[in-house]
């Protein structure tokens, strides 16, 4: 039985939180024209420091980027 409150802390703390939400929905198509118009990417692509991927994903084009072995979509900033 949850005793909620200061007799159970820690069930309290380990207790789901209902109030996360994503929103905002980015399709694959608004992410490959924003890229497109980045002006910034050509020069991390270039960047030999920086490793780039291109990817077809829904029949759009994404550069994915790579850091430490981790790939992730480029969403404008690199740090």
């Amino acid at each position: 039985m949850l005793t909620p409150g200061e007799d159970n802390a820690v069930v309290d703390a380990l207790s789901p939180v209902n109030s996360i939400a994503m929103p905002i929905v980015v399709t694959t198509k608004q992410l490959s024209d924003e890229q497109r118009n980045d002006l910034q990417l050509p020069h991390i692509q270039n960047n030999k420091n920086v490793k780039t991927h291109e990817i077809i994903l829904d029949d759009n084009e994404l550069i994915i980027v790579e850091l430490d072995g981790v790939l992730k979509p480029y969403m404008g900033q690199i740090s």
